[in-house]
């Protein structure tokens, strides 16, 4: 048989079955439409999205009450405050009673909010009236955490599918977006398990994370660096310890350190950086073996810090022994009580307001037991000062004192780090 025999048995076959397979064709090229564009529309895939840390429904990480909910007001990047589910708000006799205007679209009853010590009525439907005891000028910054229902309800457009929790900590949240794309949260209790999920193939993304481990020779799988403007890794002095009771000692073991090679970019003060009130002309102690010779070196100071701190925490042990001052490094999940430092991370708030940091009175909270009259003071007036630049100098003056007067030194900022599947 020639070629021309196959040929014409070819047109025959096209022929008779023209029909069958147009048809064919038609219904292969709508499939493949259906499923490459009109599919993924209409059912998209549910992205899958790790979270290392132990967490209620109502102190969700930010990075995920922020994209599910709305908050009475927000802060925007410069530190400012900025309507979201209140419209506007004011103050009254002296900022102890704040009264917020919401959307129309809200009921003031509605909301879920309880704020310690102060007294919360409703005037109308569309406003909230806050009654506090003392003045605070600092107070609609309380009021910036996303706003979420017991029963697992959002307050902005986007919808809580499914919830799962375990002893009140959650361990899943399916979420809708307003353009119908689903993410679920999963939440991890350590690292390694989140990283295992992700080896597994069973989340695409795995967030906030402070190491990166072994995916760094993945070759699909993305780790993107992030600084975090809000958070710092501050090394706290025991004010009331025979060593660093001596501002001579703190001053000198603050030159002794070589902030420049602890990691991380180099932070001033615990005030938010990118606010008006950060004071960038505080004392700095750059590196100076010289004046951090002038300690007394016969004591052996107990250095205490959180398990992901301590390769800082030797490195500073190190720095300390060039200048002769020798130390230990101990490991703790808690704050502790017996220490000559401490190394920990800090969140910084958005608004200037330290006072459970570093004012005499709260014991509890403040860490170095510290215990200045003149910063109290600052702290005091601060809280009550509503004129703005009244407010900014006076916490300038907190930060240079507080700088002059060491009681802690600020080191650097963290870095978290996103993984994503390529």
């Amino acid at each position: 048989m020639d070629l021309r025999f196959y040929i014409t048995y070819l047109k025959t076959l096209l022929l008779k079955f023209r029909y069958l397979i147009l048809l064919a064709s038609v219904i292969g090229a709508s499939a493949f439409i259906l499923l490459k564009f009109i599919y993924p529309q209409m059912f998209p895939k549910t992205a899958l999205t790790g979270i290392v840390g132990q967490y209620r429904l109502d102190n969700l990480p930010l990075e995920v009450s922020q994209k599910i909910s709305k908050s009475l007001v927000s802060v925007d990047d410069n530190g400012l405050l900025t309507p979201q589910i209140a419209t506007t708000w004011k103050n009254e006799d002296n900022a102890k009673v704040w009264i917020f205007e919401i959307s129309p679209d809200y009921n003031a009853k509605d909301l879920p909010i309880s704020i310690k010590g102060a007294k919360i009525s409703y005037p109308d439907k569309h406003t909230i009236r806050f009654e506090l005891q003392q003045s605070y000028v600092s107070f609609p910054y309380l009021l910036t955490k996303p706003l979420i229902k017991k029963g697992g309800e959002s307050l902005g457009n986007t919808k809580i599918i499914k919830l799962k929790t375990n002893r009140d900590l959650v361990t899943s949240l399916l979420v809708e977006y307003p353009n119908k794309k689903r993410e679920q949260f999963l939440f991890y209790p350590t690292n390694e398990l989140a990283f295992t999920a992700m080896k597994m193939g069973k989340l695409d993304r795995l967030l906030g994370i402070k190491e990166v481990g072994d995916f760094i020779n993945y070759k699909n799988v993305k780790a993107e660096a992030q600084q975090n403007d809000n958070e710092i890794v501050l090394l706290f002095y025991n004010t009331e310890s025979k060593f660093f009771s001596s501002k001579e000692a703190r001053v000198a073991l603050n030159y002794g350190l070589d902030k420049s090679s602890l990691g991380g970019k180099r932070v001033l003060t615990t005030v938010y950086s990118k606010g008006l009130f950060y004071n960038t002309t505080v004392k700095r102690y750059d590196y100076d073996v010289t004046r951090a010779k002038v300690v007394a070196k016969d004591t052996l100071l107990k250095i205490v810090t959180t398990p992901d701190l301590v390769n800082t925490a030797e490195k500073i042990k190190s720095d300390w022994e060039k200048v002769g001052v020798k130390s230990e490094v101990f490991v703790t999940t808690i704050t502790p009580t017996n220490f000559d430092a401490y190394i920990t991370t800090f969140t910084i708030p958005y608004d200037p307001d330290q006072y459970p940091l570093w004012h005499s009175t709260q014991t509890d909270t403040n860490i170095s037991r510290y215990n200045s009259p003149r910063i109290d003071k600052l702290l005091e007036d601060g809280r009550v000062t509503t004129d703005l630049e009244a407010r900014k100098k006076i916490y300038f003056d907190f930060q240079r004192f507080l700088a002059e007067d060491c009681p802690a030194i600020p080191l650097f900022y963290t870095t978290y780090y996103n993984l994503e599947r390529i």
